[in-house]
Order: C-alpha cells, then structure tokens, then sequence
C-alpha cells in the first residue's frame, strides 16, 4: 500500500483580489527566468509566498509547486512530493524514479536524480518547479541531491526556492555564473507608496500621510508588521468616535522593532471568545479544513468561521482555489500555538488526539501517528505503526519509520513484537548485524510474552527467524542462514505473498551463494510462483534472475530461456520494466551471448545496466558490464572495452568467482598479463575449502597459467575443476572445464587427449546449443573443430560452431599461414576501403564521419567488418595488415 499524498502540498496559494501589486518585483523575478534559480530569502512575514505565488499565475509557463514542511527531510519521501508536483504539469515525468522510491534499499541520489534529469531534458516545453518553505528540510541527502540537479540542470526547468535562509548550495559560484536571481528582505519591504497602498486600498483605513509614514518606518516594511498593526487599528476603529488613528500610530510606535507580541495581542483581544478558541484549537494543524476543524475544536460552524477569518485578513491563506484547504501565516501559527501551550496546555493531548483520529479516518495515516505522538495516545500511534511498518520498510521510509519508533515509551514497543521487529528490519537493510541482533533480542523476548498470553502469531515467528537469517548472511555463515530461513518458511502466514515469496527468495539465493545450485532451484521456482507485478515484484524479479543464472551455470540454456520468456509475458503490457527486472535481464543478455545473438545481447545488458545501476549494492552490475565489454572486444571496438572494464572494476559483487573469471579472462585477451597475474598472486594466497564457487576461482587460475607458459600445471588444475564440477552436477561448468583442458592439451601437442576433453564437450553442450563458450577461445578451438569434423564427431553440431567463428578465420588450416601470403576470404568493399585509407591517414572516427557524410555509430560498424575481415583488433594493426597484403 503506498502512502498517499497530501494533494494541497501540490497547490499554488491562491491570491487575493485586493493584493499590493509589486511591478517592480515582478519585473525583477522575470529578469530571472534565463537563469537556472530564483531565490527569496527573508524572515518571516514578508509577503514571499504571497509573492511567487502571484507571479507565476501571471506567468505563461506551467509551474509546478510543492509545500514543505518539517515531515518532508527523509530524501525518498521529499522526492515522491517532489515528482508529485511535477507530474502536475506532466503525469511521464518522474515515472522511472517512483519504483525505485519504494525499494528498501534505494539507490544512490545521483542516480534517481539523474533519471529524473533525463525525463526533464526529452521536454519540449519549459517549466518552473517551486519550493515553497525550503528552510524546513535539514536533511543533508536532499540537499546534496538538488545541488546534484542545480548542477546538471536542463534548459527546460528553473528552480524557485522560498526559505527564510540561504539554501546549502554554491551560492557564491551562481553568482558568478550569474545562474542565479535574488530577492531579499530589502527587496520585500514595501516602499511609501506600496504602503499606503496596502493601508489605505487593501485595508481601506484612509490614513494621513504622516500616520502611514510612521508605521512604515516602525514596521521597516514589514509586510506582517503592516498587516498586524492595520487589523489592530481596524478593531481599535470600532470604538466609535473617540477612536483617534493618530493615538494609535503614536502608542504603537513603540521601542520594539517588530512588537510582535503586541499586535497579535491586540489583533486577538478584540476576537469574539469562539473566534480565539478556534484560532488557538486549530494552530496545531499544518493545513486544515472544515471538517477537520470541526472534528479537532467541536465546533459546527467551522466553514462560516474559516470564511470570517479569510474576510477579516487574519493571517489565513488559502491553498487551492475552492478555497477549501487553509494554513496559517506561519508567524501568526507559531504565536498562536505558542500561546496556546502556555495558557492552557492540557488542551493539548485532547486537540492531537482528534486531530489524528480524523486523519486515519481519511486514509493520512502518516498525519495520523505525528498527531498520536504528539498528543502522546502512544497505543494508537503504536497501532498506526504496526499496521504499515512492514509497508514503509518495503519503500524504504526507513528514516521516518525510525523517527517514529524512537518517540514511542519504550514499554509500549517491549509489548509489542510486531513494533519490536521493525528495528530488526530497519539495521539489516542497513547491513548493521550487530544491531540487528540487538533489536532481534528485544522482539524475542516481546514475542515470548505474547506467547505466553496465547498461541505466537506466525507472521512474527516467521519474521524473527527470517532476520536472523539475515545476521547469520551479514557474518557470512551461509548454512546458519539456511537454518534460519527454513524456519522462518515453517512459520509462513497464508495470506502474506510478500514474506513467503521474500522467504522462498532467501533460502534459494543463500543456496546460490553456496554454489549449490540444483538445493537454490527449488525453492526460487517457488518464488517465482508468488510474481505479481503490483505487491512482489521485488523479490520475485530477484528470484527469477537467481534461477535463470543458475540454470546457465548447471548447462540449461533452455530452461533459462523459458524463465526470460515466462516473465516477459506475466509483465504487464504498456508498462516499463521495474528495477528489480534487472536481476532477469542480466541473466537474459548472458544468455544471448552465449548463443552468439551479440546485437540483442547488447541491447539487453545495456537495459540491465541502467536499471541495476540503481540496485548496484545488491544486483550484479559488474558482470553485465564485462559481458558488454567482451562483445565490444570480439567486434573491435577496443576503446570501449576498455572503459567498460574501468567502470566494471568499481562494481565487483561480494560473490565474486563469476565476476573474476569474465575479467581475468578479457585482460587475458587484451595481453594484459600483469592485471592476470597479480589476480592469481592475490588468490593463491587466501586460497581455501573447496567448495563449489570455488571450482571458477580454481579454472580461472588455470587460464592465467596457461597465459604464464604452465600448461602442465593448469592441466592439473583444470582436470581437478572438471571432476569437482561433475560431482556438484554443475554441467555448464564441466563443459567449460573440458574446453578448456583441450586447449590445454593442444598447446602442448597433446592432440589425442585435447581431442578426446573436446569430444565429451561436445556431448553435453550439444543439447543446450552452446556457441560462445567455443568460439571465445577462438583459432585454437577452431583448428580442434575442424579436426573433430574430420572424425565424424556431432558433424551438423560441429559445422554450426565453425559456421559462426569470423569470417577470416573460418577457412584457417590447422597450421598458421603466413600473413602476407593469404588471400582474404571476403574482400574489402568499397566504402570500406575508403574508411582505411583515412585510417591509414590518421583521421579520427569523428573525422572520417564528416568526410563521408556519415554517423560515427556508422564508421564504427563499417571499422568492426575491416578488422573482422583483416583478422585484427585495432585500426594500426588494420593499417599495417592492409600494407603487408597489399590492399593499400
């Protein structure tokens, strides 16, 4: 259930007929425009709200506007409100951010910024965003993420922010850049005639010059001195005639600058006693409406009272245009809650107790447990909390939830394991094993007492056993996890999808962790039962991408395949892929490069990417971008490689013999023996227990070795990997190994024996269609290929394989020709002979695109079929073939 919106966050304040104009800001403000922030910072009472709000409904420009309040510094909260007000203008803006909003653990600002920045530049129109009381969010992370958007800010937004503090941003680097419009308190305070102006039209006193002279130099043009003192000297006017403006101007032209205390007071004694009860009742609501007012103060005329107000000038602004929502001036709020703490503060807990009651009536439930803390009805609150704690979790409101709890008595959460839990939760999500372990104590002993006060709720046990499999994950003891969520799955509710496919989820990914792939399918194809693309997305996308790579790793293309294509076809139609779809769309793209489909591969890593790039602690992002890197390598596209490693390097997963094995194998390729071997040192020294993962560490070191001029002892070691492999019945592994061990065989001429490791190959890949796994070990594989076909073996298999090595190579004898005396097989065509000619020149791809008229996507497609053909990989190795064969 997500948590819904206060839509009169979302309005523009209303503005009222009789408003001072101010051109001269207006015209100040639309100076601004061109640059990327508005800033109006003042104290408050100085009409800045009032303000923005006139001037951009004068504005032919959509604005989107957003309300702060104390309640908004949690960064996930603050960006749904502020991807709420932005879809006002554009319902698709935001759409990739708000799935990621309610994961537990969201990714990091910059990327949920930078998604949004995206949706923001594909505009076609521009837009101002406003934030309104921007002084109220302390929290570091959302300051961080706007100066992340100030700085990266597309053409089509301009930011307003109206605080009564400067914002922590590069304030002094704007100016500079002249990025930045100011308006100040001098700016605010009204002039002379503004003034009179508003003393003598909007508040129709009809002052002499001089009365209004004085009250403009005592309030320094403060707008809410002005009005203050205006509706004081409206009241004292009601006296009758011996009411002299001039004795008022003269008594309130006291010492104090703003004589706050003293307008208010005035404005209120001359309120009916129901008026004053009302104003003083209703300052603990931030926003209000008839029937809440009337819910919190028992009075039935609530409607009649508010219009009064509005009607009177006290302090009361309107945030939609039906005028059915109101706040008040925030120092006019202050004052009178204040005001009310003092004089009658047992009022207090009675006024937040219906204030809460109405709002979970509503369906507000976050409104409703700040009122129940407030009023300190600790038992609602606490029931409020239990009732959606599980929900913020999944969100990952983890913050506020926090916030909550640590308000509550901390007898009320001992009695309660349902609360007690929810701190569990909140340290393992933060991967904090030790207070997790704390918390979890607590709701043990919570749960023993309801326990003894009837039958132990599943739900909880499930849930307690469920954590600790969490701190046994976090320490690394895999097999104590196990235990713990086997438990936890023995406590399994009948109704919660979420934790049983959760449970399901933990169990077959700890498997997984463990290398036991054939225990992990089980239970995650149980998962998978659970998908529902509106309540478990999460872990059920979670589970589908452990079962496809568990699959691949075991030798079941096929069956990985059916998974891809199951979930393909349960996603709804017309709606973008949540994040956690990158689980499955990382498996998928391994799966098409290893059936050789390199452009679809392609297109699905690169989708991987940028959806795991927002769960890169827990989706194994590195590994897409190493697979991506190899398909940049094998179509000669070297300078791409190269970056994808770089990028994949900071992306290393904690389960890592995958991750290594793909990296040690393209520095390999790349000649980069240095990176291999100091791998190999570093892993040789903590070697430890064999285990299964261990398998792919230990085939990994074969290839180093082999690399190093060792061929005997990676045979040994390889021949060690495949009898592992085969009794863990992980036949993707056993299949690698025995390519592998061919290879081997054949460097050092042990061509019977690479024969035979090739021919068993054979028999266990030819079901699954394997391609890649042989053609990546490219001219020796090919040459046994072709001896294995001259023997008979698995030939429609076999032709198929040498069918899809390059073209330069296909035809190859078994012995190396040399260079210069081979003919190419396919030869250069004309455009691409034009482009090696300009290679050959030393233009750059950029270059020779705009010499040809051409993309440069284009020269690089057109560059990948020359080396393919030449049987290079880079454009001076390309160069220097053409020259040695004469094509230059």
């Amino acid at each position: 259930m997500d948590t819904p919106l206060l839509q009169t966050k979302l309005y523009i304040p209303a503005t009222r007929s009789n408003l001072v104009t101010r051109p001269r800001l207006m015209e100040r403000l639309n100076e601004g425009l061109p640059r990327k922030l508005t800033l109006i910072a003042a104290p408050a009472g100085f009409g800045k709200t009032s303000l923005v709000s006139d001037w951009v409904q004068q504005l032919d420009l959509p604005v989107a506007w957003l309300s702060l309040d104390e309640g908004d510094s949690e960064l996930p909260h603050f960006l749904s409100y502020m991807v709420a007000a932005l879809q006002k203008v554009d319902g698709d803006l935001g759409q990739t951010l708000l799935p990621l909003l309610q994961l537990s653990d969201p990714p990091p600002a910059e990327t949920l910024m930078t998604l949004l920045i995206n949706d923001i530049a594909a505009l076609k129109q521009r837009l101002l965003l406003v934030f309104d009381d921007y002084h109220l969010i302390q929290t570091l992370a959302i300051h961080q993420a706007l100066a992340f958007l100030l700085d990266r800010l597309p053409p089509q937004l301009h930011l307003v922010f109206i605080s009564r503090e400067d914002p922590p941003f590069p304030l002094a680097r704007l100016r500079v850049r002249r990025q930045i419009s100011e308006i100040r308190s001098r700016d605010l305070q009204f002039s002379l005639d503004e003034a009179r102006q508003f003393l003598n039209q909007t508040m129709r006193l009809n002052l002499l010059p001089e009365a209004i002279a004085t009250l403009e130099r005592r309030t320094e043009g403060w707008v809410a001195g002005l009005q203050m003192a205006a509706i004081a000297l409206q009241s004292y006017l009601t006296m009758g005639d011996q009411a002299n403006p001039t004795d008022f101007v003269e008594t309130f032209a006291g010492d104090d600058r703003y004589v706050v205390d003293y307008l208010i007071a005035e404005v209120l004694e001359l309120q009916p006693p129901h008026i004053l009860d009302f104003l003083q009742q209703t300052s603990l609501l931030k926003r209000f409406t008839a029937p809440l007012c009337e819910a919190v103060t028992g009075q039935a005329n609530a409607q009649e009272t508010l219009t009064y107000l509005e009607e009177a000038n006290l302090f009361l602004v309107a945030l939609d245009n039906r005028r059915q929502w109101y706040r008040y001036h925030h120092l006019f709020g202050d004052w009178l809650y204040h005001r009310l703490k003092q004089t009658s503060p047992q009022q207090l807990a009675p006024l937040h107790h219906r204030a809460g009651r109405w709002y979970q009536a509503q369906g507000f439930t976050d409104e409703a447990i700040a009122h129940a803390l407030a009023g300190e009805a600790y038992e609602d609150a606490a029931n409020l909390i239990e009732e959606i704690g599980l929900t913020m979790i999944g969100q990952a409101r983890l913050s506020r939830l926090q916030q909550w709890i640590t308000s509550l008595p901390e007898d009320v959460i001992a009695e309660r394991p349902y609360l007690s839990v929810l701190p569990a939760w909140i340290s393992a999500l933060h991967r904090q094993a030790d207070q997790t372990e704390r918390h979890l104590r607590l709701a043990e002993s919570a749960a023993k007492n309801l326990k003894e006060n009837g039958p132990l709720n599943a739900a909880i046990a499930c849930q307690i056993a469920m954590l600790w499999g969490y701190v046994c994950r976090l320490r690394y003891d895999l097999r104590a996890s196990i235990r713990h969520i086997e438990q936890a799955i023995q406590f399994l509710p009948d109704d919660n999808a979420f934790l049983s496919c959760t449970a399901y989820l933990n169990l077959g990914g700890t498997y997984w962790g463990l290398g036991n792939f054939t225990a992990a399918e089980g239970p995650l194809t149980k998962a998978l039962t659970f998908l529902d693309f509106s309540t478990t997305s999460y872990p059920a996308l979670a589970a589908s991408g452990f079962l496809t790579n568990s699959y691949l790793q075991r030798g079941q293309l096929r069956e990985a395949g059916k998974v891809c294509r199951d979930v393909a076809q349960a996603l709804p139609r017309h709606r973008r892929p949540p994040p956690a779809m990158a689980y499955l769309a990382i498996e998928q793209g391994a799966l098409l490069y290893e059936q050789n489909d390199l452009m679809a591969a392609e297109e699905t890593l690169s989708q991987a990417v940028q959806l795991g790039e927002n769960l890169d602690r827990i989706v194994n992002v590195g590994r897409a971008l190493l697979i991506l890197a190899r398909i940049k390598q094998v179509t000669g596209h070297d300078d791409d490689t190269a970056a994808l490693l770089e990028r994949a390097a900071t992306k290393r997963p904690p389960t890592a013999a995958e991750f290594d094995h793909c990296q040690v194998r393209l520095w390999l390729a790349q000649k980069n023996d240095k990176a291999a071997g100091r791998w190999a040192e570093a892993y040789e020294a903590q070697r430890g227990e064999e285990r299964p993962w261990h398998i792919l560490n230990e085939l990994t070191l074969a290839h180093v070795l082999l690399a190093d001029n060792r061929p005997e002892r990676a045979i040994e070691i390889v021949s060690r990997c495949e009898a592992m492999a085969q009794a863990a019945e992980i036949t993707g592994w056993v299949i690698r190994s025995l390519i592998f061990k061919a290879v081997c065989y054949q460097t050092v001429s042990h061509i019977e024996q690479a024969l035979r490791s090739l021919q068993q190959a054979l028999a266990l890949a030819e079901p699954a269609d394997y391609c890649r796994t042989f053609i990546d070990y490219g001219l020796p594989m090919q040459q046994l290929l072709q001896q294995v076909t001259a023997q008979g073996i698995a030939p429609a298999y076999v032709a198929r394989l040498l069918a899809a090595f390059p073209d330069q190579t296909q035809a190859l004898p078994v012995v190396n020709p040399t260079p210069n005396s081979q003919p190419l097989i396919e030869p250069l065509n004309d455009r691409e002979q034009s482009i090696l000619r300009l290679m050959a020149a030393g233009l750059s791809n950029r270059e020779i695109a705009d010499q040809l008229y051409l993309s440069v996507n284009t020269i690089k497609w057109h560059s990948s079929n020359i080396y393919g053909k030449l049987g290079v990989k880079k454009r001076a190795e390309a160069v220097d073939r053409a020259h040695e064969m004469g094509i230059m």
